[in-house]
């Protein structure tokens, strides 16, 4: 899914016009989006400010939990780490595969 939205959707945006960029399966994702705007983020901001206004969420459970030695900002800056990885490491195996179409296509014959 996720070489479709870094890749495919752009292309699709371009090719069609916004009005055909839609993910089929992904059509419960703004309903998603919405709830977590309207309960989450406002339960978030709000401990947020009591616990020291925090900005990151690494930040904000360092606070809500008297993290004092970072240990959890130092799993969260992992964690984002390898999770940046994971999607450079698609990106580039999908640019691969869109490299490898267009290079075939223009070898081929016609």
């Amino acid at each position: 899914m996720s070489g479709w939205l870094l890749m495919g959707l752009p292309g699709v945006a371009y090719f069609y016009g916004c009005v055909r960029c839609h993910v089929d399966g992904n059509r419960p994702l703004p309903l998603a989006r919405i709830l977590n705007w309207k309960f989450v983020a406002r339960r978030l901001r709000k401990y947020s400010e009591v616990a020291g206004n925090a900005i990151t969420l690494p930040h904000f459970f360092s606070n809500r939990f008297h993290d004092d030695r970072r240990i959890l900002s130092s799993v969260a800056a992992v964690h984002y780490l390898a999770v940046l990885l994971h999607l450079l490491r698609q990106l580039l195996c999908n640019v691969r595969q869109a490299f490898l179409h267009v290079v075939r296509a223009s070898i081929t014959p016609p």
